[in-house]
C-alpha cells in the first residue's frame, strides 16, 4: 500500500485542479530520516493512493515540429502575460485547437507559482533563490510559470466571434510558438479562464516520494523511470515501450558531481547527500550536507529542489522531469574551488555502446581509453542496444567568470572506481570539468549551469547537433488578448466533447480487489467517445511498458462506451498491487491513462 503521510513532512497542497486533480508541492525544512535503505513509496496526493487522470500521448493534428522539437517544453513567465496576472491559478487552462473537427481540446498544462526566497545560512552564507512554491494567495503574478509541451500544440483558431471554448470566460490569450531554426512551423495554444470547467487533460509523470529514506524517489511517464537513492543522486534510467526500450535495462550508473579530485580525497554526490547527524563537514553540529526543500507533481512536469552541498550550503539543485527529457538547474555558491566536475557514468550492463560529441564520432565505450579530442562540447550522444541518452549542458556564466577554465571530460576505464556508483568502473563517463571557481559564498550571486538529458530510442543515429542547436535556440512565442462579448456555455465539461476520440478516467480508481463489492465487485470500468465507427483496440501495459491485458479488438459505432476490467492479465491471473496504463488505439491516435490495482 501506498502511504500518505509522516510525521517528518509537511504537506501543503496547490489549487491548480480545484475540481479535478491538483498539483502538490510537499515541503521538508525540519527533521529527515537518514536511512538510506528500505521505506515505502509516498505519492502525495488527496486521496490514500494515486488518482490519475488521462495522458494524451497522440500527437495534435497540424503540428509539423521536428521530433527533436517535440520533446521541449514552453516556459511562460508571467510577466510575459500581463493580462493574467491576479487570476486564480485554479481557472487557467490549456486548450488546442483542431482545424480538421473544428473542435477544442485541453491538453497538459500547468501553472507553477514560484516565490523569491531568502536562503541565507548561518548568517554568513548568503543566496537569494526563486523556489516553486505553494499557493501564495495572491493569484497568478508575474514571478509564476505557464508550462506545457510543443508535441501538443494545434492548428490556429478562427476569429473569436467564430469558435470559442465552451463554459470558458470571454477572454483568451492566443499563443504563436515558431521554431526560428525551421521557418515556417507554427503551432498554436490558447489559454482560457473559467470557473465553470474541470482538468481533464491528463497527467505526464508521476513522482513518488519514499518515506524514511534520504528522500529517495521514482520519476514515472510512459516514456522512462528515473530513480534518486539519495538527495544528489540520480542512479536510474529505464527506457519504456514508446522508446522502444525493454522496461529492465538501466543505462546509467550515475549523473556525479565531484570537488577536489576524482578519488579518496574528494567531495561527491554521496558526501553532499549526506546527514542530518553525519556529515563530515558538519559533524559537531549534527547539520545535515544537504536540505531536500520541496517537490511538485504536475501534469506537465515533476520539481525536485534540494539545498546545499556541504561547504557550499546554499547552493541549489532543481531537477525537472517532462515526458521524454530530464533538466537540471544548478545554482552555485562556493568557496574559492580549484576543481569541480559535472558527469554521466554509464552502466555496464547496456551493450555496444557509442560516444559521439562535435568532436569526437562513434568512439567505442568498451572499458579502454581511447584518444579523443576534449575541446569543450556543449553536447554529447551515448548510444546502445538498449536506449540512447543526449546530454547538453549549458555553462557559460563559468566561462564568463573571470579566471575559470571549463573543457569536456572523457574517461573510459573499467579499471578506474571514483567510490561511488555500482560497477565501480568508469563508463563512458562524459560532462564538463571546471577549475579555478573563484568565492563566491559572501554574496548574493551565483554561477549557473543548466543540464539536458534527452531521452531517445536505443541506437540512434548521430543527433546530438540537432539537440544541441535546439537548445541553444529556443523556440519564439508570441502573445497576443482577445475577446468575446458572447462565450458559449454548455452541459459538462468542455474538455470532453461527444466527437473527440477521448478515454476518460477509469472508475473506480483504485480498484482494490478485496474491499470493491456490490456494483463494483467486477472491476474497474473504462468510458470512451469515439466520433466515428472504425476499429479500435483497448490494451493494459504494466508500468515497464509491458502488454499484460488484450481487453478488446474490434469495431465499435461512434458514441459513448464502456469495458470492465477485472484486474486480470490475458491468462486469467489476478495482477499484482501496482499502477497500470489503459491505452484506448484508434485508427489515427491513441490515448491512454494510468489506473491503480490494489490486492
Amino acid at each position: 500500500m501506498i502511504r500518505t503521510t509522516n510525521t517528518a513532512r509537511k504537506m501543503l497542497y496547490f489549487s491548480r485542479f480545484p475540481r479535478a486533480m491538483r498539483c502538490i508541492i510537499k515541503k521538508v525544512r525540519d527533521k529527515e530520516s537518514s536511512n538510506k535503505t528500505g521505506g515505502l513509496p509516498m505519492k502525495r496526493g488527496i486521496f490514500s493512493v494515486a488518482f490519475f487522470l488521462i495522458l494524451a500521448v497522440a500527437a495534435q493534428a497540424g503540428n509539423d515540429f521536428t521530433e527533436a522539437r517535440k520533446y521541449e517544453p514552453v516556459v511562460i513567465k508571467g510577466a510575459d502575460i500581463p493580462g493574467l496576472q491576479g487570476v486564480d491559478p485554479g481557472t487557467i487552462f490549456g486548450y488546442v485547437y483542431d482545424a480538421a473537427s473544428k473542435t477544442w481540446k485541453q491538453v497538459p498544462f500547468q501553472v507553477d507559482e514560484r516565490k523569491l526566497t531568502d536562503i541565507s545560512y548561518d548568517g554568513k552564507n548568503w543566496g537569494r533563490e526563486y523556489l516553486y512554491t505553494e499557493d501564495e494567495g495572491n493569484g497568478f503574478d508575474e514571478d509564476d510559470e505557464l508550462v506545457f509541451m510543443i508535441e501538443d500544440l494545434g492548428d490556429k483558431a478562427p476569429a473569436p466571434s467564430q469558435s470559442w471554448a465552451v463554459d470558458t470566460d470571454g477572454r483568451r490569450f492566443e499563443v504563436e510558438v515558431s521554431d526560428p531554426l525551421k521557418a515556417g512551423t507554427k503551432g498554436y495554444i490558447y489559454i482560457y479562464t473559467s470557473t465553470k470547467v474541470d482538468y481533464t487533460a491528463g497527467d505526464y509523470v508521476n513522482y513518488t516520494m519514499y518515506e524514511n529514506t534520504e528522500n529517495k524517489a521514482i520519476i514515472d511517464t510512459d516514456s522512462y523511470q528515473a530513480h534518486y537513492s539519495r538527495r544528489w543522486v540520480l542512479d536510474r534510467v529505464i527506457l519504456k515501450a514508446p522508446l522502444n526500450g525493454d522496461g529492465q535495462t538501466d543505462l546509467v550508473d550515475r549523473f556525479k558531481f565531484r570537488a577536489y579530485a576524482l578519488t579518496w580525497e574528494n567531495e561527491s554526490e554521496d558526501f553532499w547527500s549526506d546527514g542530518p547527524g553525519k556529515c563530515l563537514y558538519r559533524i559537531s553540529s549534527g547539520k545535515p550536507c544537504s536540505w531536500y526543500l520541496a517537490d511538485k507533481d504536475g501534469p506537465v512536469r515533476a520539481i525536485r529542489m534540494v539545498q546545499g552541498a556541504a561547504s557550499g550550503p546554499t547552493t541549489m539543485y532543481f531537477s525537472f522531469f517532462y515526458r521524454k527529457m530530464i533538466g537540471y538547474e544548478i545554482s552555485y555558491r562556493v568557496h574559492a574551488l580549484p576543481r569541480m566536475w559535472y558527469y554521466m557514468d554509464y552502466s555496464a550492463k547496456t551493450t555496444n555502446k557509442k560516444y559521439y560529441d562535435k568532436n569526437n564520432s562513434a568512439i567505442p565505450i568498451d572499458g579502454v581509453q581511447d584518444q579523443i579530442q576534449t575541446d569543450l562540447s556543449s553536447w554529447a550522444q551515448v548510444t546502445s542496444d538498449q536506449g540512447t541518452i543526449i546530454t547538453w549542458m549549458d555553462v557559460r556564466q563559468y566561462l564568463q567568470t573571470s579566471g575559470v577554465s571549463v573543457q569536456s571530460y572523457y574517461l573510459d576505464n573499467a579499471g578506474f572506481d571514483d567510490e561511488t556508483g555500482e560497477d565501480k568502473m568508469a563508463i563512458g563517463n562524459h560532462g564538463v570539468f571546471i577549475q579555478n571557481i573563484p568565492d563566491i559564498l559572501q554574496t548574493y550571486d551565483s554561477i549557473r549551469s543548466y543540464a539536458r538529458f534527452f531521452l531517445l530510442p536505443p541506437k540512434a543515429a548521430n543527433q546530438g547537433a540537432e539537440y544541441d542547436a535546439n537548445s541553444w535556440t529556443r523556440p519564439t512565442v508570441n502573445i497576443s488578448e482577445q475577446q468575446t462579448d458572447n462565450p458559449p456555455s454548455g452541459i459538462g465539461d468542455a474538455g470532453v466533447h461527444p466527437n473527440n476520440f477521448n478515454l476518460q478516467p477509469a472508475y473506480p480508481n483504485p480498484y482494490s480487489v478485496k474491499k470493491n463489492s456490490g456494483s463494483l465487485a467486477g472491476g474497474t470500468t473504462i468510458r470512451f467517445n469515439l466520433p466515428q465507427r472504425e476499429k479500435i483496440a483497448v490494451f493494459i501495459y504494466n508500468i515497464q511498458g509491458k502488454l499484460v491485458k488484450r481487453l478488446f479488438e474490434g469495431s465499435r459505432e461512434p458514441g459513448e462506451h464502456s469495458l470492465v476490467w477485472d484486474g486480470r492479465n490475458d491468462n486469467g491471473e489476478l495482477l499484482s498491487t501496482g499502477t497500470y496504463y489503459i491505452e484506448l488505439r484508434g485508427a489515427r491516435q491513441r490515448v491512454s491513462q494510468k489506473v491503480t490495482i490494489v490486492r
